[in-house]
């Protein structure tokens, strides 16, 4: 027996067919966890090209000056590459021990979450920005 395994002994009863759902629903939600932040972060790649290209292309000098929208579209590329490092997956050899695949879990986890963190931060700058300098374009007129 390692260290990391320890051995309590205890009475016990059979499950209910109620707690065993909650067990089973329990243990699957890191899967599912993973499988949701890599949706997002799917869809947020989407949106970042989007509105990048849309900065790009259809934002005249007119609204905003040159320099907002360059910034804006810099926010918009730096939340595309957050989310593609994040999504993109890591191989990495993962011993058969129940630690070792949480550890693993935990850390994919980790990483996704941060790259969604971070592209979800520059979207939202990139949208203040032009925002902003569309406003003040508006007070002006």
């Amino acid at each position: 027996m390692s260290d990391e395994e320890e051995v309590i002994e205890c009475n016990s009863r059979l499950a209910t067919p109620e707690e065993c759902y909650y067990l089973q629903w329990l243990s699957q939600a890191p899967e599912r966890h993973l499988r949701l932040l890599t949706d997002l972060l799917g869809r947020t790649i989407a949106l970042a090209t989007a509105l990048a290209g849309g900065a790009a292309v259809f934002v005249d000098d007119r609204i905003t000056h040159p320099a907002v929208r360059l910034a804006a579209i810099a926010f918009f590329l730096v939340a595309l590459a957050a989310a593609a490092a994040a999504i993109y997956p890591r191989e990495e050899q993962v011993a058969f021990r129940p630690s070792a695949v949480k550890a693993f879990m935990e850390a994919a986890t980790s990483r996704k979450r941060g790259g969604l963190a971070v592209a979800a931060a520059c979207l939202f700058m990139g949208v203040l920005v032009l925002s902003l300098s569309l406003l003040i374009r508006l007070l002006q007129s």
